[in-house]
């Protein structure tokens, strides 16, 4: 006969009882203590070092001392919150996802996927066709006005942490063109149009009238389209005749979109000979097919100075991040960044993180 509910219950809880009591029991009897420097903070973590399980008794029979299991900290996760809007096109969208995810794990602060960052990408294929649709088609007022109120409700669907203490970022060169002035002015936002230049500045060095390159689409080159501010305070293109703006879509962009990956690095690397782009001057590779192209050619690409609006982005996103929420979500900044430091002070003290999480995939920064 069918055992009551009751019965069945108690059953599977012992069963889950067992299994825990095996895990925490491993000495034979004696529980997971806090001595011998082991933290007390996570005394059910099952997140324990091999190494340290590696001397413990296999049988209760057994009268050996050993050391007891140390578990790590328990601690808080990242309340950084990153939206990232795309779907023109949906590569870019993903390059900036991985790009920003990379970045997060460069930082000081990172050891573990709890410190990465909270991540929302919306690739939305609304956005490509309202543009599509709107190309060739509507006034350059027109175009504002369909694809900035696309742009307006694409923002809309994020959590509410992207737009209380988070940022948001658009993944697409051209797009920044459409966006609202209250899309563009508000503190969340962050333009890959200023990445752009935030970079050149401080990485690249470059100031006010200097040189610099910006390559992509004809619109992305010309000085009435998305990077028109940086023409106004960078000497953009010199070298480049208007005629020879657009050779570049028919050339290498729709060639990599159409998988021709091999010749379309060839004509890009022509391009930049045959108009004698000064290798040493930073060139932004402002579309997402260029730097396909351009890293298809590994010797190639060790010749010149490049510079990737998506991996600026990226870093300007999680660098804005930190400081939006440590303004405007402090205590919750706060509550995780002293996590992380009793995590290095447990785990990292005198060397690399092995002191409680061998085997975790955690290394000294």
């Amino acid at each position: 006969l069918p055992r009551p509910r009751a019965v069945r219950t108690l059953n599977a809880t012992m069963r889950v009882a067992s299994i825990f009591g095996v895990l925490a029991l491993a000495s034979g009897g004696a529980p997971v203590s806090c001595e011998d420097g082991g933290s007390c903070s996570d005394d059910t973590s099952l997140l324990q070092s091999r190494s340290s399980r590696r001397g413990a008794p296999t049988s209760p029979a057994a009268n050996t001392t050993w050391t007891p299991v140390k578990v790590q900290p328990q601690r808080l996760w990242n309340p950084m919150c990153i939206g990232i809007i795309g779907g023109v096109g949906p590569e870019a969208s993903a390059d900036v996802l991985n790009k920003t995810v990379m970045v997060a794990g460069q930082k000081w602060w990172h050891y573990q996927a709890r410190d990465t960052p909270n991540i929302i990408l919306n690739s939305a294929p609304k956005l490509d066709g309202t543009t599509q649709n709107a190309w060739n088609h509507l006034t350059a007022d027109g175009h504002i006005s369909a694809i900035g109120e696309v742009l307006e409700e694409l923002r809309g669907s994020f959590p509410p942490c992207v737009r209380e203490y988070g940022v948001l970022g658009l993944a697409c060169n051209t797009i920044h063109q459409y966006p609202f002035s209250k899309m563009n002015n508000s503190d969340d936002f962050v333009s890959l149009i200023n990445a752009v230049n935030y970079t050149l500045r401080h990485k690249f060095n470059r100031s006010t009238g200097d040189k610099v390159y910006i390559l992509g689409s004809e619109v992305t080159m010309d000085e009435k389209g998305e990077y028109m501010a940086l023409f106004n305070e960078f000497r953009v293109n010199a070298d480049i005749p208007e005629t020879a703006r657009g050779w570049l879509w028919t050339h290498t962009i729709k060639m990599v979109q159409n998988g021709e990956v091999a010749k379309a690095s060839a004509n890009f690397y022509k391009f930049l000979e045959d108009h004698q782009l000064d290798q040493r001057i930073p060139i932004s590779l402002s579309c997402t097919e260029l730097p396909i192209a351009a890293e298809y050619d590994p010797k190639m690409f060790a010749n010149y100075t490049f510079l990737d609006p998506n991996l600026a982005l990226a870093e300007l996103l999680v660098m804005r991040a930190e400081q939006r929420v440590n303004q405007t979500a402090h205590e919750k900044y706060i509550g995780w960044k002293s996590g992380v430091h009793e995590y290095m002070k447990e785990c990292c003290a005198g060397g690399p993180c092995d002191k409680c999480c061998e085997g975790f995939n955690c290394t000294a920064k």
